[in-house]
């Protein structure tokens, strides 16, 4: 889990008018031991963070501890440097997708940057 220790969540709102769309304002702690050795001077957040984090904020939203049964679509677009861009948000669209199985839409970004982009079936996990 990375939640809480390598990432906060400041807010979480649901989008107005739009069912199951949410905005997640996330903070980076740019201490964390991660960024010592990705990469010493110039720290840089893995890719597997970004995707851990749309899950545990998904799961987060839920009230379920979810794990991922498919990516459809990853996109790495810009690099997160967390001395630069520790706020970011998530627009996080989540929907049911059979039983205790979800589809979840995720671009991260802040101000006019996109660093990611994220589609992937999520279910109830342990």
């Amino acid at each position: 889990m990375l939640l809480n220790n390598f990432f906060y969540i400041r807010s979480m709102e649901p989008v107005e008018n739009v069912s199951g769309r949410y905005l997640v304002n996330i903070e980076l702690n740019e201490k964390h031991a991660i960024f010592e050795g990705h990469f010493p001077g110039m720290p840089v957040t893995p890719g597997v963070c970004l995707v851990q984090m749309v899950k545990e904020s998904a799961g987060t939203i839920l009230d379920k501890k979810l794990m991922m049964s498919r990516a459809d679509h990853i996109k790495f677009m810009a690099v997160v440097n967390p001395l630069e861009n520790k706020k970011l948000i998530l627009d996080l669209s989540i929907r049911p997708n059979g039983p205790d199985s979800w589809l979840c839409e995720s671009t991260t970004y802040f101000d006019k940057t996109i660093f990611f982009k994220l589609k992937a079936h999520y279910k109830v996990g342990e």
